[in-house]
């Protein structure tokens, strides 16, 4: 109710990973990108993120993350980037 706009509390409370693959079902990509989102969600960000609930995760702990996509698995800065904006698309579609 803050911006004034009902919010349901459950929705934040919705696993990362439901809310993704109900995200990454509507989304009209093609077959190849389709393809690598699959891939970098499941390779990246659910081994993070599978489990906590959507609105338990900070930005905090997205910058964390998204450092660790480098240091961790090796990744160079450009496929870093684009794991995050899937990521990111996936947060802006769960706050409209």
């Amino acid at each position: 109710m803050v911006t004034g706009q009902y919010v349901d509390p459950r929705s934040a409370k919705k696993p990362f990973r439901e809310y993704a693959e109900e995200w990454r079902a509507i989304q009209p990509h093609r077959p190849s990108t389709a393809k690598a989102v699959a891939q970098h969600l499941r390779c990246y960000v659910y081994p993070a993120w599978e489990k906590r609930a959507l609105g338990a995760i900070k930005p905090g702990d997205v910058q964390s993350w998204v450092t660790g996509l480098t240091t961790t698995h090796g990744l160079a800065a450009s496929t870093s980037r684009t794991v995050f904006n899937t990521v990111n698309a996936v947060f802006r579609a769960a706050v409209q």
